[in-house]
């Protein structure tokens, strides 16, 4: 990563104000997603069976609204992706499928079958040429855009649910990292089919994973609390972060050194050059704050960050002290 600035020294301008509650699904909101190529959408998906694309509006007073629904697949959405282009958008579901879909025509572009459980993370490469899905099992399998099996990594794989799956963006690296409840995290090369490494610095479960935009560091979190900063372009720890409760969510910011830690009651905004806490993030009311937060997603313009709750709500954070867009 680049020199810090003066502006990752914790400001009042670089505080997060509460914005908006989007209330679109009505089961939890398992995961969210933006294009890196535009700042005036992004997408969700939930437990509804349903992903929703947002799109931003110039209202203040109403700061995003619906305007694609997508449905098709029998059981919870656990997770999504978009292609490179933000054409195509790829779901992984409870139901044993993950699903290629033309945005815009909300129709299927392909079905990716053969795993034998419940698939839990889905993502596509740099290049736009593979996808990688992992499942309850244990397993994962890298695909083609067309949804046929290009490869089952099964040397070294993992004992339990692999509940996270993501390719670093640096094209050129050609690795994708998973996390699981076996407590391991593990890189994998895709271009050449095998297990490239172990990190096994986590003592519980793995559930939580973030790639840093530049590909630079990896961040990884688990029940216990704790969250695991890796220099993946030295490969090289860097130090561990004790929340204490556990994590359910990791996101890098495309704009500052931060890192978003949620934890289901709180979110925790971190400056990971000065390993200090910015700030904590709650919601906006005592009976609120009953839902916990699953899914964390920053609009690539680094100035919004998105959460997604166990009440089917997003609640959305603006970066500066004003509160309108």
């Amino acid at each position: 990563m680049a020199n810090v600035t003066l502006s990752e020294i914790p400001t009042d301008n670089n505080r997060l104000t509460y914005i908006a509650t989007l209330t679109g699904h009505h089961e939890w909101v398992t995961c969210l997603t933006s294009p890196k190529n535009a700042e005036n959408c992004f997408y969700s998906g939930s437990r509804d069976k349903t992903v929703l694309k947002w799109m931003l509006t110039d209202d203040q007073s109403n700061f995003a609204v619906e305007k694609i629904r997508i449905k098709g697949h029998g059981h919870f959405i656990q997770d999504i992706a978009l292609s490179t282009d933000g054409n195509t958008l790829l779901t992984a579901s409870w139901d044993r499928y993950a699903k290629l879909w033309d945005i815009n025509k909300r129709e299927k572009l392909a079905i990716f079958r053969g795993h034998n459980n419940d698939v839990m993370s889905i993502d596509i490469s740099p290049n736009g040429r593979y996808v990688v899905t992992s499942c309850r099992d244990g397993s994962i399998y890298l695909w083609n855009m067309e949804g046929k099996l290009a490869h089952k990594f099964t040397d070294n794989q993992h004992t339990k649910c692999v509940g996270i799956v993501r390719f670093s963006p640096v094209e050129l690296s050609k690795i994708f990292i998973s996390v699981s409840h076996d407590n391991t995290v593990k890189i994998w090369d895709y271009e050449n089919f095998r297990h490239y490494e172990d990190i096994t610095l986590h003592k519980a479960p793995v559930v939580a994973l973030d790639i840093s935009p530049d590909g630079s560091m990896v961040a990884t979190g688990s029940s216990d609390g704790i969250v695991v900063l890796w220099d993946l372009a030295k490969n090289q720890f860097l130090r561990n972060i004790n929340i204490s409760d556990p994590i359910t969510a990791l996101a890098f910011s495309p704009l500052h050194y931060w890192l978003c830690i949620a934890t289901g009651k709180y979110i925790q905004i971190r400056d990971i050059i000065q390993n200090i806490v910015v700030e904590e993030l709650s919601p906006e009311s005592e009976e609120c704050s009953k839902s916990l937060c699953l899914s964390l997603c920053w609009l690539s313009n680094g100035q919004y960050l998105l959460a997604g709750y166990t009440d089917g709500i997003i609640r959305t954070w603006k970066v500066g002290s004003g509160a309108g867009q």
